[in-house]
């Protein structure tokens, strides 16, 4: 059991982890676009430092990188608020329950939803501190406007992007802790039944596009069911082997493509559809190549 009292040690990594947080926040502030990597980074080092330490001490952690990345980003608040506060506070949860040994099913959706509700909350002080309409510049970041969007739609993809950064924070953590020999009990058995389960309701997901009376809302909620088990199964990978990774990174981006350029050019109930293909692509490969790939 780790000791609540601070040493030199713990305060030497505390401070450094502080001041890689707080240039990461100067970096959101002065670089555009530079949020989505944030979003994704964030997370990562915050749930290290969980890890290395008890709750408290990240507690520390957590409170100091907030009063001084607000303090570097005074002009620019929002950032803080809207990109650093969930980063920092699902990564100090996530790394609290990694260390508790929650299996990866428990830890993926709790993550995911505590983050989303953190992001839900902030909405409306971004919209009061700044006057403006959130969802209308989301759509305008992304040339959005002119599409038929509605907000279901647009809280659906919201909460898609709490779960991309919670599942690349869990591989971080994951591979950096078998790196430095941390005992961490994330997976324990490698299922083959999970891109099985994936293919099913991505295939569902395509046959549902062609039915009338479908609520649209309905069917992207069976399409994240596909891509939830199809993502998860990435975990089990053996990331020593090269074409892995390449293999991984390639659909990563087919998939980025694929939700940017779609949404111009298609219909949203048939947008569904296009985003199936690289998940399907990936239950395909995990199936037939399980005897090599893990």
């Amino acid at each position: 059991m780790k000791s609540n009292k601070l040493t030199t040690k713990d305060i030497t990594f505390i401070s450094f982890m502080i001041a890689i947080t707080i240039v990461f926040s100067i970096i959101l502030r002065f670089i555009p676009f530079s949020f989505i990597l944030i979003i994704i980074i964030i997370p990562c080092i915050a749930s290290f430092v969980s890890i290395k330490i008890n709750l408290w001490k990240s507690f520390i952690y957590f409170i100091v990188s907030i009063l001084l990345s607000s303090l570097f980003s005074i002009n620019d608040i929002g950032n803080i608020l809207f990109y650093m506060i969930p980063g920092l506070f699902s990564g100090v949860l996530l790394g609290f329950l990694i260390k508790k040994k929650m299996h990866l099913f428990e830890i993926l959706p709790l993550i995911s939803f505590t983050s989303y509700l953190i992001f839900l909350i902030l909405i409306p002080l971004i919209n009061l501190i700044y006057g403006i309409n959130f969802i209308d510049i989301f759509l305008s970041l992304f040339k959005l406007e002119n599409t038929n969007l509605n907000l279901t739609i647009i809280y659906l993809i919201l909460f898609l992007s709490n779960v991309i950064t919670t599942l690349f924070s869990l591989l971080f953590n994951y591979y950096l802790c078998i790196k430095f020999q941390l005992k961490i009990n994330l997976i324990t058995t490698k299922k083959l039944q999970n891109p099985c389960i994936s293919l099913i309701f991505l295939i569902l997901t395509i046959l549902l596009n062609f039915c009338l009376f479908l609520n649209i809302y309905i069917l992207y909620e069976i399409y994240l069911i596909g891509f939830y088990f199809s993502l998860i199964q990435l975990f089990y990978l053996n990331f020593n082997k090269k074409y892995n990774i390449v293999f991984v990174a390639l659909n990563f981006i087919i998939l980025i493509m694929l939700s940017y350029y779609s949404t111009l050019i298609l219909p949203l109930k048939y947008l569904s559809i296009l985003l199936t293909i690289p998940f399907i692509i990936n239950d395909i490969y995990l199936i037939s190549f399980n005897k090599i790939i893990y």
